[in-house]
């Protein structure tokens, strides 16, 4: 496994490279550093995936890519929500509404509970996916066949629902590994 010393400068040497494809991407220097900030962050994050004969400036790039992907995705769903609620007036209301979270904080504070007991076999590339990896990659990442992500990534939702159905009797909060 990489120490966080050799983390740091490897990283660092492709900075620049990071950096300049920030930069065709968002085309945005405060968003470029940005980019890059959360994609040392992640990477040091989940350096434990990182596999050590594997090229490092690719890992890089695919973490910056997915990273950029969700961003635009939430973009895209936050811009469409606001439309709608412009559409249907409702944008006046927001200054009454009062934001509890209780709720869904310890449902996914409960999930990411059974996440944990979950193998680490099951739960190594059930997390990938859920971060936004795709099949492919993570089965690179991992240095295993695609058949065998797909079916543990299968299994541990399988295993998850199963955890939450004994643990919940509302039927919403299973919706969120569909």
């Amino acid at each position: 496994m990489m120490t966080n010393q050799e983390f740091i400068h490897q990283f660092s040497s492709f900075r620049g490279i990071l950096k300049a494809t920030a930069m065709r991407m968002v085309n945005n220097q405060d968003e470029a550093e940005d980019l890059v900030q959360e994609t040392a962050y992640k990477a040091f994050k989940y350096l434990r995936l990182y596999q050590q004969d594997t090229n490092f400036i690719a890992w890089l790039m695919t973490i910056q890519r997915n990273i950029f992907i969700n961003n635009y995705r939430r973009s895209q769903k936050q811009q469409y929500i606001f439309e709608q609620a412009v559409g249907h007036h409702l944008i006046s209301a927001q200054d009454r509404t009062v934001s509890n979270e209780g709720e869904s904080t310890m449902a996914m504070n409960e999930l990411n509970g059974l996440i944990e007991q979950l193998n680490e076999e099951f739960k190594t590339p059930f997390l990938m996916s859920y971060k936004g990896f795709k099949y492919h990659e993570i089965a690179e990442q991992l240095d295993l066949p695609l058949g065998t992500i797909k079916s543990r990534i299968f299994f541990a939702r399988k295993q998850l629902q199963k955890s939450l159905h004994h643990r919940f009797a509302a039927n919403n909060f299973i919706e969120v590994l569909n």
